[in-house]
């Protein structure tokens, strides 16, 4: 009788420790489930461990200058030197550089082009916009790769010198300023032979001259001071008068004012709107310019140590254009 009470009063006994369990699993369990919704869980997820350690790494290890401010300070120096090289050191002036059938062409070693204040700005800005126009097309091409994009942010460069998080919307704003300016500088480059024609008087005569590799023309042969009918007097000559002009020239006044005044705006408005048609017309602007620049600079132009190199950079870094450039919108990243 004792044994069989005793047994009844340990069952009560377990059975009220079972309960005191029970209820103490629920409580914790109430708890748990409160502290999730309220978002008051101590216990990080992963998302906070990867914050934690990019906060971690981008505080331990701060960048010098960010990717921005470097592509900047590195262009303004390149083309500050190219440009300044024309007016005092000239290094390796175009007669030094032969192609087809002669020399690229002939620049003037000391002062401007004779003439009038016209003639003296036409000759300035042709040698102004010639280094710039060879400067920023490379660099044109360069902020709209996207395999540089990668290179540059999965590198050393990211981790321990440049401050690469923005890098997208900076390739943007480099790539929109600089190429603003060369639209700018192309426009003047093509016209301002006109600049004593409007300002001065002069005459402005047409002479073809003979075909030369790569699509380019040769110089005709020059008059002297006799104004000889079919001559060619020169790109200006004070003692005439008069402004030679090539048929490239005219050309290339048409052709750049149709893709850069009418066509680039329209494919940069078509690029916010209409993708894919904008982005179509951007590349063959593009061609049309790698072409142009191709040709003129290989012939006529500015080619001295520094505009050389990187005119023999522009080809290869135009295929590479080609091949890694976005097919998507590019996905702006907050600053």
């Amino acid at each position: 009788m004792v044994l069989k009470d005793d047994l009844e009063e340990g069952n009560e006994n377990n059975f009220a420790i079972t309960t005191m369990l029970d209820t103490k699993y629920d409580e914790d369990n109430e708890e748990e489930d409160s502290s999730k919704h309220s978002g008051s869980d101590t216990r990080p997820s992963e998302d906070d461990k990867r914050t934690t350690k990019s906060t971690c790494f981008s505080s331990s290890t701060p960048p010098f200058i960010s990717y921005e401010q470097f592509m900047w300070t590195v262009f303004i120096i390149l083309s500050a030197l190219a440009i300044i090289d024309r007016f005092v050191w000239n290094v390796w002036p175009r007669q030094t550089y032969k192609i087809g059938s002669g020399n690229a062409g002939g620049d003037r070693m000391e002062g401007y082009k004779p003439g009038p204040w016209s003639v003296v700005l036409y000759d300035g800005i042709a040698r102004i916009s010639g280094r710039y126009s060879i400067i920023c097309y490379n660099f044109l091409l360069l902020t709209r790769m996207e395999s540089w994009e990668d290179f540059v942010s999965k590198s050393f460069i990211a981790k321990y010198c440049l401050d690469c998080r923005n890098i997208v919307n900076a390739n943007i704003r480099l790539h929109t300023y600089t190429g603003i300016l060369l639209c700018i500088l192309t426009l003047l480059h093509v016209w301002s032979i006109l600049f004593p024609c409007v300002f001065h008087g002069y005459s402005a005569t047409v002479v073809v001259g003979n075909f030369e590799w790569p699509i380019s023309e040769r110089t005709p042969t020059k008059c002297s001071v006799e104004d000889v009918e079919g001559c060619w007097p020169g790109d200006a000559n004070p003692d005439l008068k008069q402004m030679g002009l090539q048929a490239d020239d005219v050309f290339r006044m048409v052709e750049m004012t149709i893709f850069l005044l009418i066509l680039m705006p329209l494919s940069i408005k078509w690029l916010t709107s209409q993708w894919h048609a904008g982005i179509q017309l951007h590349r063959l602007i593009n061609i049309v310019y790698f072409v142009d620049i191709g040709k003129y600079y290989t012939s006529a132009s500015v080619d001295d140590l520094v505009s050389s190199f990187i005119d023999i950079s522009t080809f290869p870094n135009f295929l590479i254009f080609i091949r890694s450039q976005k097919t998507q919108p590019p996905t702006f990243m907050d600053s």
